[in-house]
């Protein structure tokens, strides 16, 4: 061959690479702005046991935001997968390995499960995750524009959870855009109440409020990042979109996330404290965020306080009373299954089928994530799951000794933390795509070494 088509063959590949680059991320901030949308279309797989299934809801689904991370990785895949050696040594070694051991232990554990297809269709959501957050944590991204597209969606959301919290019914949005027909009257629908009267709280385009408060406490808190690197023009305009986000959680009345902002924003500071970023311009910036949180926050519980006296002081309220007496049961039975099967568990994503088996009728997920882990996948799960967050935590590590954080770094610390707590109190961010995307998006992020993050 020789030198000139050699030279064309070369200036091929790196324009494939590059447009293949390109579409990936392309298809990555699409996946980012449509993180928390409930969108799906039902699958019909060969052989799935649906008469088994103990909640329809649990039947196999492909979602939007799965969609186009599929095309992100195959795009990134195309391209060579840029950055891989980053993943060979150290901390990061350890942070593929885990990922990969607990995804192989799920679908391992099909073998074993009661229901083997709901084993199979979460061990088919979970590569979708786990290869999202390999491609991030090798990948160059631009944080701002991540953040942008996050808070893009957000924006979607508040739209339609405004409507819905003002109207007290779903806006009409439909299938089409996976707007759930919620309204206060239906049993199923997520509502605080105060006496007789049942407040729907905010869905937007999400699946439950307590998904949409977990991503509305994320994008506050990087949100944050953009109201210092972008240009004083663009400054107020992130001050309007904060407001609104911070609207948006509020009137989810997701108390775990509340929970995580507090968390959250305190490590986000301290993050940002020890990379020696708290200059005039983050002062100002957070000064200003926390002067019209309290504004906002004071407006809100003079509008709502009679609903928010039973999400705080649960006796005194019927329905937040059977709630929590719920989940305590859903703790007994994640320690019965523990105890019948500590080191295997009882298979991916079959803690309600097992629940059925123990009680005769089936309950929803436990609110707790490691609690889950374990009942579904054993002390073995719980140890990988564990060395993915003992790799993130020495990277943390690493920087805080060297105290090489950058501004970006400190606000993805700072969500993380954020999740952290959610997982002792919710269950999404393992059982569904949305939340467990998320969760990737994070962990990615985090374990990226880019100084320019």
């Amino acid at each position: 061959m020789n030198a000139p088509i050699a030279l064309d063959l070369r200036r091929s590949r790196l324009f494939f690479r590059s447009l293949m680059l390109a579409a990936s991320e392309a298809a990555l901030l699409a996946t980012v702005f449509v993180l928390a949308w409930q969108r799906n279309w039902p699958l019909d797989v060969p052989g799935f046991d649906v008469a088994g299934v103990p909640f329809t809801h649990y039947l196999p689904t492909v979602r939007l935001v799965e969609l186009f991370a599929v095309v992100a990785l195959g795009a990134y895949t195309l391209a060579g997968w840029p950055g891989r050696e980053r993943l060979a040594r150290g901390p990061h070694k350890a942070f593929l390995v885990s990922l990969l051991a607990l995804w192989a232990l799920t679908l391992t554990s099909a073998l074993w499960a009661m229901h083997r297809g709901l084993a199979l269709v979460h061990a088919a959501h979970m590569f979708v995750w786990v290869a999202f957050a390999l491609m991030i944590a090798c990948g160059d991204w631009s944080m701002p524009r991540l953040a942008a597209a996050f808070l893009g969606g957000l924006l979607s959301h508040s739209a339609v959870g405004l409507l819905q919290v003002a109207l007290q019914h779903f806006v009409g949005l439909g299938p089409r855009f996976g707007e759930l027909p919620v309204r206060p009257q239906d049993t199923w629908a997520s509502v605080v109440v105060a006496g007789s009267v049942r407040l729907l709280r905010a869905y937007g385009l999400s699946g439950h409020p307590n998904v949409l408060g977990g991503h509305a406490t994320v994008g506050l808190i990087l949100s944050f990042g953009l109201l210092i690197a972008w240009p004083r023009v663009w400054r107020a305009l992130i001050v309007v979109v904060w407001v609104i986000t911070w609207t948006l959680l509020l009137i989810t009345f997701s108390r775990s996330a509340w929970l995580a902002g507090a968390v959250g924003s305190l490590a986000a500071a301290v993050l940002l404290w020890r990379g020696r970023h708290w200059h005039r311009q983050t002062l100002t910036g957070a000064l200003t965020l926390l002067a019209i949180s309290v504004v906002v926050a004071v407006g809100f519980l003079a509008i709502f306080w009679p609903f928010l006296v039973g999400r705080i002081d649960v006796a005194s309220q019927p329905y937040e009373t059977f709630s929590v007496s719920e989940r305590r049961a859903m703790i007994d039975i994640a320690g019965q299954v523990i105890a019948a099967r500590p080191l295997t568990g009882m298979g991916a994503a079959n803690f309600s089928s097992a629940s059925r088996e123990l009680l005769g009728y089936p309950l929803g997920w436990v609110h707790n994530v490691p609690l889950l882990v374990t009942s579904e996948l054993g002390l073995i799960g719980l140890a990988a799951f564990l060395g993915m967050i003992g790799s993130m935590l020495a990277v943390g590590w690493r920087r805080w000794r060297s105290r090489s954080i950058s501004p970006w770094q400190a606000l993805i610390g700072g969500s993380l933390a954020a999740l952290l707590a959610v997982m002792l109190f919710d269950h999404y961010l393992w059982t569904a795509p949305q939340g467990a995307l998320l969760w990737a998006l994070l962990i990615g992020c985090w374990m990226t070494d880019a100084r320019s993050r």
